[in-house]
């Protein structure tokens, strides 16, 4: 059973490596001609044994460093407030989970460690319900966390 599955899984690779080569000979051939031609012209020979589907990208006489399109110091607006919103969203789930756990903690300590009241590890079908106000809360504080993970990123990148 498990040689029946290594050979399944090595024959599995095998016929993925000889597709990648396929493609990649194919492909990058004919890029490298121009032609549109697929084919092996174009393709650098690095090996005795014959050639290389993988493209010789750089040459050192003919490097040339290409300028950047603006300086650091430069960052526009767009971009700033682009990484405020990617970074408060992607902070979004971690701050949702921790308000999650913290009001749940909360109300277990204020019922006096009632068994209904348990935080999220220990919930079961008899814990009591959140009702929707309080979801709406839990939600807000959690985009309020968020939204400052994303402005204290926004004032160490700014230093």
């Amino acid at each position: 059973m498990i040689r029946a599955r290594w050979i399944r899984s090595c024959s599995l690779t095998v016929a993925c490596m000889a597709l990648f080569l396929a493609y990649s000979t194919t492909s990058l051939g004919a890029q490298a001609n121009g032609t549109g031609e697929s084919g092996l012209q174009g393709i650098s020979m690095n090996n005795a044994s014959g050639y290389s589907p993988i493209p010789r990208t750089y040459s050192g006489t003919n490097a040339q460093a290409k300028p950047l399109a603006h300086k650091a110091d430069e960052r526009k607006t767009g971009s700033v407030l682009g990484r405020l919103a990617i970074v408060s969203a992607g902070a979004l789930p971690f701050a949702v989970f921790y308000t999650d756990f913290a009001f749940d903690a909360g109300r277990f300590l204020v019922s006096g460690f009632d068994v209904q009241y348990a935080p999220w590890p220990f919930k079961n079908q008899y814990s009591a319900a959140v009702d929707t106000t309080e979801r709406f809360i839990r939600l807000g504080v959690s985009a309020a966390l968020s939204l400052a993970v994303g402005l204290v990123d926004l004032i160490v990148l700014s230093r």
